[in-house]
C-alpha cells in the first residue's frame, strides 16, 4: 500500500510539474499573440525636445545627381554615424550613386546613405534653396540617388508656415497654422517610425503631398518666435493624436475627412460650414473646357476627333461636393470620380470637388468653389476669424471641434 501511495504521490507532483510548465508557456504565447499592435496615433508618449524631421525633397528624389554645397566647415556622416569626410568647405559637389556607393564631387565615399552636416549653425544648400540640419542623400534603383532633409521639428515649422500662409497674416493664424502644421508631421512621423508602413525613407514631402517646405526661403524671425510660443503642442481628440488636414479655402464649408480623403470619421474631421473665406481670391472660380480638351485630358490614347457629351455631376457627398462625374465617349456611358477628375485636369485648374457642370459653346464651364481638399483648418478662414479678434485656439476649435490642446515636449 505504501507503494501505491509513494508512486501515485511522485504521479502527482510530476503531473503537476509538467501543468506547471504547460500553463507558462500557454501564458507565455498568449502574451505574445494577443499582445496589441502599436497605434502610432495614440498620444501616450512624451518626448525629451524636438524630434528630428525627415523631410523628402521631391526635386531631388529619384535624380540623376544631387548638388550640395556647404559654405563652411562641414562633416559627412555614414548611415551608423560614422565619421567618413570632413573638410573647411564643400564647393557645389554633385553626389552621385556609382556601383561602389556614393560619390562627392571627387571623393568616393564608400556607402549608400550619407548625411551632410553643416558645424555649428551653418546651413547645407541643395541647389538654389538653403536648409538648416542635415541633408541625407542615399542610392535608389537604376543608379540614381534621393535626398532628404533632417531637421528638428520646431526649426522645420518656421519654413513650413512661411511656405503654408503669409508671413504678413495676423498672429493667431500664424499661430494656428504652426499648432496644425506640428500635430499634422506628429502624426505623419508616427506612422512612419512606429506602424513601419512608410518604404520611402521620409516623415514627410515638401511639396502638397505633405506640407509646403522650402526651408531657409521663407523663414523670419517673426515667425520663428510665433513657433517658438506654440512649442510642442499638437492637437489630440480621443486621447488620439488628430490627422490635421488643412486647405487654402473652403468656399464656405469644409469636407468630411472620411469623404474627402478615406480619413477617420470623428468629429474634429467631420466638416463644419464656414463664414470667414467669404469674398477671397479662391471662394468661387469658373473654367471653360472644350469637349476636345476633355477628351484628351481624361483619354490621352483615343483618336483626336473624339469629344466628350454630357458630362454632369451624378453624386455628391454630405457636403455637397461632388463625389461621381458621368459623361460620354462615343454610345459608352463612363462614370469617374471627381478627384480622378481633377487630378486629370489638374488641381491649380480644378481648384476643388465643390462644383458644378454646366453645358456650354463647344464645351462645358465648371463653376467651383474653394481651393483644396477642404478639410480641416481653411487657411483663408483662419486668416479671417483672426482679423475678426479670434485667438490661435479659438480659430483651431472651430475648424476642429472638440479638439485639446497637448504638449508632447
Amino acid at each position: 500500500m505504501r507503494d501505491i501511495v509513494g508512486s501515485l504521490l511522485k504521479w502527482a507532483v510530476q503531473a503537476a510539474g509538467v501543468l506547471a510548465v504547460f500553463f507558462a508557456l500557454f501564458a507565455a504565447y498568449s502574451c505574445v499573440h494577443t499582445r496589441r499592435p502599436p497605434e502610432p496615433d495614440r498620444v501616450d508618449f512624451s518626448l525629451g525636445g524636438p524630434p528630428v524631421v525627415r523631410v523628402g525633397l521631391s526635386k531631388w528624389t529619384g535624380a540623376l545627381s544631387v548638388p550640395v554645397a556647404i559654405p563652411g566647415p562641414y562633416r559627412v556622416l555614414g548611415p551608423d554615424g560614422a565619421l567618413i569626410a570632413a573638410g573647411k568647405e564643400l564647393s557645389a559637389a554633385e553626389v552621385v550613386g556609382t556601383p561602389s556607393g556614393l560619390r562627392a564631387g571627387e571623393t568616393d565615399l564608400g556607402v549608400w546613405d550619407a548625411s551632410f552636416v553643416a558645424e555649428g549653425d551653418g546651413t547645407v544648400a541643395v541647389g538654389e534653396r538653403r536648409y538648416h540640419g542635415a541633408i541625407r542623400v542615399w542610392s535608389v534603383a537604376g543608379g540614381k540617388v534621393s535626398a532628404a532633409s533632417e531637421v528638428d521639428l520646431e526649426t522645420y515649422l518656421g519654413g513650413v508656415i512661411g511656405s503654408e500662409m503669409s508671413a504678413s497674416w495676423p498672429d493667431a493664424a500664424l499661430m494656428s497654422q504652426a499648432i496644425a502644421a506640428r500635430t499634422y508631421a506628429v502624426w505623419e512621423m508616427r506612422k512612419a517610425r512606429v506602424s513601419g508602413t512608410r518604404t520611402d525613407g521620409v516623415d514627410v514631402w515638401d511639396d502638397e503631398r505633405s506640407q509646403v517646405y522650402v526651408g531657409l526661403e521663407t523663414e523670419t524671425s517673426k515667425l520663428t518666435d510665433l513657433v517658438g510660443k506654440t512649442r510642442g503642442a499638437i492637437m489630440a481628440y480621443d486621447g488620439r493624436i488628430v490627422h490635421a488636414f488643412y486647405s487654402s479655402t473652403c468656399g464656405g464649408r469644409t469636407e468630411s475627412a472620411k469623404e474627402a480623403l478615406g480619413g477617420p470619421d470623428i468629429a474634429p474631421l467631420a466638416g463644419r460650414p464656414c463664414e470667414f473665406c467669404a469674398g477671397t481670391k479662391h471662394f468661387t472660380w469658373t473654367v471653360e473646357v472644350t469637349a476636345r480638351e476633355l477628351a484628351a485630358k481624361l483619354h490621352p490614347g483615343l483618336p483626336e476627333t473624339t469629344q466628350v457629351k454630357g458630362m454632369s455631376v451624378v453624386e455628391r457627398t454630405a457636403g455637397e461636393h461632388a463625389k461621381t462625374i458621368a459623361y460620354q465617349v462615343g454610345a459608352q456611358e463612363i462614370r469617374i470620380t471627381a478627384a480622378d477628375f481633377r487630378r486629370a485636369l489638374g488641381g491649380r485648374v480644378i481648384k476643388s470637388t465643390w462644383f458644378d457642370v454646366v453645358e456650354a459653346p463647344g464645351g462645358f464651364r465648371i463653376e467651383g468653389r474653394g481651393y483644396g481638399h477642404g478639410v480641416g483648418m481653411c487657411q483663408m478662414g483662419a486668416k479671417g476669424m483672426s482679423e475678426a479678434g479670434y485667438d490661435a485656439m479659438e480659430i483651431l476649435r472651430y475648424y476642429y471641434p472638440s479638439v485639446e490642446l497637448v504638449r508632447i515636449y
